[in-house]
């Protein structure tokens, strides 16, 4: 497989940024990849909240134990987000994928002449 396939490819799948750790342009991928990070733990903590929250409420017995009903708060925490949790997502999207256009590009740069 061609190198800037793969380095498209490692950035797609594995990690934002992992394409630069192949072609070892460190301080990008260090960049990409502590971004996206911070963006997946932002997002993660956001979630976990939410949902310790509902499962409390169910313990509680303030929700009953209903498919249909658990199910409607569950979806209102993906659909209901914050401003700055929306920031994130749309972020961690932009990253990702300029992550693996710029590894695409970095390794058709860097391979040209060989």
């Amino acid at each position: 497989m061609k190198i800037p396939i793969k380095a498209a490819l490692f950035s797609a799948f594995i990690l934002p940024g992992a394409g630069h750790w192949l072609l070892r342009r460190y301080p990008i991928a260090i960049i990409y990849s502590v971004f996206s990070l911070i963006a997946v733990l932002y997002i993660s903590g956001f979630v976990i909240y939410e949902t310790q929250a509902i499962v409390d409420e169910i313990v509680q017995g303030k929700i009953p134990v209903d498919n249909g009903i658990v199910s409607t708060f569950i979806e209102r925490v993906y659909t209901q987000r914050p401003f700055n949790v929306r920031v994130a997502s749309y972020g961690l999207a932009v990253i990702w994928l300029l992550s693996i256009v710029h590894a695409y590009i970095s390794a058709l740069k860097k391979f040209k002449h060989s």
